[in-house]
């Protein structure tokens, strides 16, 4: 049985008041301010109607009318700057929160963001996004529900003087009924409310569902599997447009159903409200009408209790409504809430600042990605020593990556443990040990900011020494053919004047970032797995010379940079197979034998 979505409605009221503490006050104040702007001139006509019917000389129409029409416009002046304060609260409480995603990801630890339980929040994210109109519609359906509920409050408030005058007559009797039939009819309305909206909420979710499962829907410039530049020049080489054209076809029929339903229950519960709304009406004036003419209440009386019953019937449907959608959006954003609930990293943890160098050690180090049966590293042993260059290498699959992560602390052991000097690295600092690593990951990524910044990894940066270590990496003459130099903007998406590089230039770029931290312990992930062997060469010879001094790591399949390497690890279905230096291990004719044989044609001279 699927699980049952909890819609956090209290948890979404406790953030409009977390973020904004004024917002929910003004939204108050502005409710019973409506509401009041809108009872006060029936009740100032019903007064003067029943002055002039009734001829009583105790007071002045005129003055009575000048006067309410004069509060009237102050109150009017008030209740426009609290609208205009509560809008703008309202669109910034809206954008506070669209931040709150990417800010709560930049906080949450790499292990949780890479687990399936978060890419599934982060997927149903987008999903439920195509509906609604995110937070600002949130507290937009907040402020209209509140003023809703002040409506009917004033509704209930006029009615009350009512019941008090007729009551243990006859009339009384009547009033009774009417007050009676007006609850009835909120139960009733109540109840088959709840049940079209439920029916709605999940016609819904099929949308998202069948939304989300969509694959060619729309243009995707990055993910797999959809119709982006990625994947148009094999689309049109081998003409399959007929068959995407098929599954959108029959995608796009899914979603059709969806919508109709939706529109069918919509309009079934509009149709529903509004015939319970009328019988309402109905009896309603009735009962008034019976008691004017008993003669039990005034002419202004009963304009002022007709108008009083209409706006209950107006404001219990709406109330209703409003109520039903304000979940529907509060749903819509549960997904989100959840996600930002996920536990912040924790980095606490001893001192790493006076420790330059030190032994790594692997001790029976094993470990498997979660949600995952088989393991990645299977009780891994190994020992760097200070300075020393290493390279780790195997087939695609062998768990190099993984090694390289468990000691950058993007993940941790599941059994076994990591040392630095005798000492287990989750004792330390995470931060400060995560700052010793100068690295360059397979599948690096660079940002939409300027060439400078991506380099440094920070908004300020020193110019000569990032166009320093950009010739290091070989991105020297590319640099010199930018206008704009170091404040060139990295892709265009949201820069007019962006630039799109090679993927060679940009793993060059990427390892002149690493070149620019300067930490301790360097490591390159496959660092130039998009480089041709000209500029792979010349890569590792400047890296070798960069790194003097300081351990530096290797992770490769390909084994140009064995030739830079003190010893070499040989990875085999997670565990070490061999290691020792390249002259050593290619006498046992073992795996790295067989390795360096196959790709030998590429590294002779």
């Amino acid at each position: 049985m699927k699980e049952k979505r909890k819609v956090p409605v209290r948890d979404t009221i406790k953030l409009l008041w977390a973020m904004d503490r004024k917002f929910p006050v003004i939204v108050i104040l502005q409710g019973g301010l409506n509401a009041l702007l809108f009872y006060l001139p029936v009740l100032l006509v019903a007064r003067i109607l029943d002055l002039l019917v009734y001829r009583e000389n105790s007071a002045d129409p005129v003055s009575i009318a000048v006067v309410g029409l004069v509060g009237i416009w102050l109150l009017k002046g008030v209740k426009a700057l609290l609208e205009k304060e509560m809008k703008t609260r309202s669109y910034q409480i809206a954008m506070r929160f669209e931040t709150l995603v990417p800010v709560n990801t930049l906080n949450i630890s790499f292990s949780d963001l890479e687990s399936d339980y978060a890419k599934e929040m982060r997927a149903r994210i987008l999903a439920d996004r195509s509906w609604g109109s995110g937070f600002f519609g949130v507290a937009d359906k907040f402020c209209n529900l509140c003023n809703s509920g002040f409506e009917l409050l004033g509704s209930v408030i006029m009615l009350i003087p009512l019941a008090m005058q007729v009551s243990g007559s006859a009339a009384g009797r009547v009033a009774a009924a009417l007050l009676f039939n007006i609850g009835l009819a909120v139960v009733g309305a109540s109840v088959y409310a709840k049940w079209y909206q439920k029916k709605e909420s999940a016609a819904m979710n099929q949308m998202t569902q069948a939304e989300k499962d969509s694959r060619f829907w729309y243009m995707d410039e990055g993910g797999s599997g959809a119709i982006g530049a990625q994947s148009l020049k094999d689309i049109f080489m081998y003409r399959a447009k007929k068959m995407i054209q098929k599954t959108i076809d029959t995608e796009r029929e899914g979603v059709r159903k969806n919508v109709f339903t939706i529109a069918r229950i919509n309009s079934a519960g509009g149709l529903g409200t509004g015939m319970i709304q009328g019988i309402l009406l109905c009896v309603s004036y009735y009962c008034v009408l019976a008691l004017a003419i008993a003669g039990t209440i005034t002419v202004g009386m009963v304009l002022r209790y007709a108008q009083a019953i209409f706006q209950a019937c107006m404001s219990v449907s709406a109330s209703i409504r409003l109520a039903g959608e304000f979940r529907t959006d509060v749903g819509r954003i549960a997904s989100t809430l959840e996600y930002l609930n996920l536990e912040a990293e924790k980095t606490k943890g001893d001192s790493f600042t006076e420790m330059t160098k030190g032994v790594i050690e692997f001790r029976n180090v094993s470990f498997r990605y979660p949600g995952t049966k088989e393991l990645v590293l299977d009780h891994v042993s190994l020992k760097i020593e200070p300075s020393e260059k290493i390279a780790v290498v195997g087939k695609n699959g062998s768990g190099k990556t993984t090694l390289v992560k468990l000691l950058c602390r993007l993940y941790e052991p599941e059994e076994g443990e990591i040392l630095w000097n005798g000492k287990n690295i989750r004792e330390y600092d995470l931060r400060e040990w995560q700052k010793i690593f100068a690295i360059v990951f397979q599948d690096y990524s660079l940002l939409s900011l300027t060439l400078g910044q991506n380099v440094a990894a920070s908004e300020q940066y020193e110019a000569e020494r990032a166009k320093e270590v950009l010739q290091l990496a070989g991105f020297g003459e590319r640099l010199n053919k930018l206008k704009k130099g170091l404040e060139t903007v990295v892709y265009p998406e949201y820069e007019q004047d962006g630039v799109s590089f090679s993927g060679g230039e940009e793993q060059k770029i990427a390892i002149a970032r690493a070149i620019y931290k300067g930490g301790q312990i360097c490591i390159l992930d496959e660092p130039t797995a998009a480089l041709d062997p000209v500029s792979e060469s010349r890569v590792y010879e400047s890296f070798d010379e960069i790194v003097k001094g300081k351990t530096a790591v290797y992770i490769s399949h390909r084994l140009s940079s064995c030739k830079f390497s003190d010893r070499i690890f040989v990875l085999d279905n997670g565990k070490i197979a061999e290691s020792g230096t390249h002259e050593a291990l290619l006498s046992k004719n073992g795996l790295y034998a067989q390795l360096w044989q196959a790709q030998a044609q590429y590294y002779k001279v």
